[in-house]
């Protein structure tokens, strides 16, 4: 029986909106994220390199199409 859970909130679970592992004590997991859906860390991580690495190749462009 779940008299546990009377008048009070169940604790909430949340799920990585991109891999559905649960969020945990990672220090880059983001409950909120940022379009408003949980991300777990490693996500977070994976995330962030891609953009670093497209913001890198569209600069080595841009300095070809200079010269």
């Amino acid at each position: 029986m779940d008299d546990f859970f009377i008048g009070a909130e169940p604790p909430q679970v949340l799920l990585c909106a991109t891999c559905g592992k649960l969020l945990g004590d990672d220090p880059d997991d983001e409950p909120d994220g940022d379009a408003g859906l949980p991300i777990c860390g490693e996500c977070d991580r994976a995330r962030d390199f891609d953009a670093l690495l497209e913001s890198k190749a569209l600069s080595k462009r841009a300095d070809a199409t200079d010269r």
